[in-house]
């Protein structure tokens, strides 16, 4: 062998050794960078849990892929539960769900994961381990997604607003038992009844004057009903359709309808509307209405007795 090329292998030799241990000490701070990056993960995920579990909304994490959830203490012991009576599963969130809200949450959970909506919340009622059903307010966020786009993790929380819904429900029956008192339907005799009409009809309280007047027309089978307007205010083009659809609609049941209370604004406004009043018997006071219908009944009685 010439020393030539002898000495070229031995050169050859200490690259190659050099090499190695170039990539051997990058590979060691490689293996130092990776090590820190797991701690500092780490940490960053125990300082994440202790804030989760310090807030007053109970959190879930979900993998979406294999539909695995952790759900948190306080998520757990709202409910009334043990961690030990909660399988770490999707099944469970949905056998606590309530029946009649499954369909709406796993359109609104689709829709989400799927790129259909920009936001995941839902307002949704969870069994206690008493029985009882709570509402809570479900929110998730997406925060990881595979090479492809889907989503393999989401985040959420849930907040208990059953205070809230209770006391919506409270505001809601005092807002219809206020309705109730605006629109009330008032016997006179077994025939006749009067619905005293005061204030402004907005639109919900045209619906209601319509469903209360056909619902005690059909409760009461009087012959006659009376709808005064005296107390009203501005009757515009509006108000007044209301009135001939309301008398129409009584009109379908058998029953006449007498328009008492008409001021000159109010006649202005049922003449430009241009619709055939002939089935409404209008007067001017409510003490003519009340004798017009009492007349009305006394007719049908007589008609009935022959």
């Amino acid at each position: 062998m010439h020393e030539g090329s002898t000495e070229d292998i031995l050169n050859t030799m200490r690259e190659l050794e050099a090499t190695l241990r170039e990539s051997k000490a990058r590979l060691h701070e490689t293996e130092a960078r990776l090590h820190e990056t797991e701690a500092r993960l780490h940490e960053a995920r125990e300082r994440l849990e202790y804030v989760l579990e310090l807030l007053p909304e109970g959190y879930w994490d979900w993998n979406v892929e294999t539909d695995e959830v952790y759900y948190g203490d306080r998520w757990i012991s709202s409910l009334g539960y043990t961690r030990d009576e909660i399988a770490p599963h999707l099944s469970t969130w949905m056998t606590l769900l309530h029946p009649d809200d499954i369909a709406r949450v796993s359109e609104a959970l689709d829709a989400y994961i799927d790129g259909r909506s920009r936001t995941y919340a839902c307002e949704i009622r969870l069994k206690q381990k008493d029985g009882t059903y709570r509402w809570h307010l479900d929110r998730g966020r997406i925060v990881s997604r595979d090479a492809n786009g889907k989503a393999t993790r989401i985040i959420g929380m849930e907040v208990d607003i059953s205070a809230r819904k209770e006391a919506e429900q409270v505001i809601q029956e005092q807002s219809r038992r206020l309705m109730d008192l605006s629109t009330p339907l008032i016997p006179i005799n077994e025939e006749v009844v009067v619905m005293p009409l005061v204030g402004v009809v907005d639109e919900a309280r045209a619906g209601q004057v319509l469903s209360t007047l056909l619902e005690g027309l059909t409760r009461t089978r009087a012959r006659v009903a009376i709808l005064d307007v005296t107390g009203m205010g501005e009757v515009d083009a509006r108000v007044a359709s209301v009135l001939v659809d309301a008398a129409k609609a009584v009109q379908l049941l058998g029953a006449e309808v007498v328009l008492t209370g008409v001021r000159p604004d109010v006649a202005r406004t049922l003449v430009a509307l241009d619709v055939d009043l002939d089935h409404i018997l209008l007067r001017g006071t409510l003490q003519a209405g009340i004798a017009c219908a009492v007349e009305i009944s006394g007719e049908e009685r007589g008609r009935r007795g022959r």
